[in-house]
C-alpha cells in the first residue's frame, strides 16, 4: 500500500510514527508484575497497523520480511507451548516484536518526504538536554517502574532507563558517523565533537555497556578512516588510551560502578551458583543472591538470575528448542543473550540472528548499529527496550528506502 499512498497520508503515518519515538513511558494501563502495560503508543500503532495489515501482500515480502516472520513464527510458538503445558511466558512480550516491526514500515515512508539525521539529532538534544537536568536534580523520568521523582544517580532522557538512552546514543553514532545515501560520513574534526558530546551523555548514564560499545564503535570509525592500516593502532593509542585514562581517572558514575568487576570472586560464585540452583515447578522469583564484599554487585544480581536461567533452558529437549517462552522471567533478566536463548531457545536465537543479520546487511551504518546491539545484549535487555529497538528498525525501515530500489509493495484497499 506504500505505493498507493497519497503524500498527504505518508506524511501523517510518517509524522505520528516519529512523535511517537519522543514519547516517555507512561502506562494508561498497567499490567501487574509487568513493566510496560497499555500506553499511548499501542493505540497509535494499533491504528497505523490496520491499514498497513490490510494492503500486506504476502507473495511480495522481502528477505529481511521473511526473516522477521520467522523470528515472530517462533516467538509466538514458544509462547503456545509453553503456556498450554506449563502455564508458564507472557505473550505479550511477542506482541512487543510486532511494535517494533510496525516501525520498519514506518521508517520506509518516512524516507519519503523527511530526512531521518534531523530527527535523531533532535532526538539527540531534546534527550541530552533533559539528562543534563536529570543530573543536576531538577527534572525527574518515567522510567520502566514509573515516574521517578530523582534520577540524578543516573540520567534516563525520555526512556524506561539508563541503559536504553545509552544504546540508543550508540546507535544515533553510528548513523551520524557512518552516513548514509543522503548523509556522507562526517570528516575527522566533526566525528571527535559527536564522539565527545555523545561518550559525555553516556556517561551520565554510568550504564558500562553502552560505554564500552561507543568505544568500539569510535575503534571501527578510526580504522575505516585510515589510509595505511597499520597506522590505526597509533590513532588507538592517541585517541582511545587517553578516553580511557580519563573514564578511569575522574571520578564518574561507570567507574564507580564498576570497583569489583574484574573480581575472581564473580567467576567463583556463578560456578557454584549454577551446581547448587534448585528448579520449581511454578517460577516465582529468582533465588536470593549471595553477597561478597569482593564481588560485583551487578554480577552478583545477574549470576542468581542467569544460572536460574540456563538451568531451566537446560532442564528438557523441549525447552533447548524452544525456551521456556518469551517474558517467562519477567521485566528483566539484565542479559539479553541468555535471556533469548533461555525464553526462545535455539529456534528464536537463529531466527533473531538471521533477521538482524539481514538488517545489518542494508548499509554500513545499520551493520555498526546491530553490532551496537548485539554487545550491549551481553550484559542488558536491550532486545525488549520498547524505544530502543522502535529507533532501530525506524532507522532500517529508512535505510532499506534508501539503499534499495525496490520498493516495499503493498496491495490496495
Amino acid at each position: 500500500m506504500i505505493g498507493n499512498f497519497s503524500n498527504k497520508y505518508q506524511k501523517i503515518i510518517s509524522v505520528l510514527g516519529a512523535a511517537l519515538l519522543f514519547l516517555p513511558k507512561i502506562n494508561l494501563i498497567s499490567v501487574a508484575g509487568q513493566s510496560a502495560g497499555i500506553r499511548i503508543d499501542d493505540i497509535v500503532l494499533l491504528v497505523l497497523a490496520i491499514p498497513l495489515f490490510l494492503s500486506f501482500k504476502l507473495n511480495a515480502i522481502n528477505k529481511i520480511e521473511m526473516y522477521l516472520g520467522l523470528m515472530l513464527f517462533a516467538f509466538f510458538l514458544s509462547n503456545v507451548f509453553n503456556t498450554y503445558f506449563f502455564n508458564r511466558s507472557n505473550i505479550l512480550y511477542s506482541f512487543r516484536y510486532v511494535e517494533y516491526i510496525i516501525f520498519f514500515y514506518i521508517g520506509y515512508l518516512y524516507s519519503k518526504n523527511f530526512d531521518i539525521n534531523k530527527l535523531l539529532i533532535g532526538f539527540l538534544c531534546i534527550n541530552g538536554s533533559i539528562m543534563i537536568l536529570q543530573t543536576i536534580g531538577l527534572m525527574g523520568g518515567f522510567s520502566s517502574e514509573g515516574f521517578v521523582d530523582d534520577s540524578s544517580a543516573r540520567a534516563i532522557g525520555l526512556t524506561g532507563g539508563p541503559w536504553e538512552i545509552g544504546a540508543i546514543i550508540n546507535f544515533i553514532f553510528c548513523l551520524l558517523v557512518f552516513g548514509n545515501t543522503e548523509h556522507p560520513p562526517v570528516s575527522n574534526k566533526r566525528l571527535y565533537v559527536i564522539f565527545v558530546v555523545t561518550f559525555a551523555l553516556i556517561l551520565l548514564t554510568g550504564a558500562r555497556m553502552p560505554t564500552l560499545t561507543h568505544l568500539v564503535l569510535l575503534m571501527i570509525a578510526l580504522y575505516r578512516r585510515s589510509k595505511v592500516k597499520l597506522f590505526f593502532l597509533f590513532k588507538i593509542a592517541a585517541v582511545i588510551i587517553p578516553f580511557i585514562l580519563a573514564v578511569l581517572l575522574i571520578p564518574n558514575k561507570v567507574v564507580s560502578r564498576s570497583e569489583n568487576l574484574l573480581s575472581m570472586e564473580n567467576i567463583d560464585l556463578f560456578i557454584y551458583d549454577y551446581n547448587h540452583v534448585k528448579l520449581e515447578k511454578d517460577f516465582k522469583g529468582f533465588p536470593d543472591i549471595l553477597y561478597s564484599d569482593d564481588a560485583d554487585m551487578s554480577w552478583l544480581m545477574r549470576m542468581a538470575k542467569w544460572t536460574y536461567a540456563l538451568r531451566a533452558w537446560n532442564n528438557t529437549s523441549l525447552t533447548y528448542a524452544i525456551g521456556v517462552g518469551p517474558g517467562a522471567w519477567g521485566p528483566a533478566l539484565d542479559g539479553g543473550w541468555i535471556r533469548l536463548l533461555t525464553e526462545t531457545g535455539i529456534i528464536g536465537l537463529t531466527t533473531f540472528f538471521l533477521s538482524l543479520k539481514r538488517i545489518a546487511t542494508i548499509s554500513f551504518s545499520t551493520t555498526a548499529i546491530v553490532l551496537s546491539l548485539f554487545i550491549n545484549m551481553l550484559m542488558i535487555d536491550i532486545h525488549i527496550a520498547y524505544k530502543a529497538m522502535s529507533i532501530l528498525f525506524f532507522i532500517a525501515g529508512y535505510s532499506y528506502s534508501k539503499h534499495f530500489k525496490t520498493a516495499l509493495t503493498f496491495q490496495s484497499i
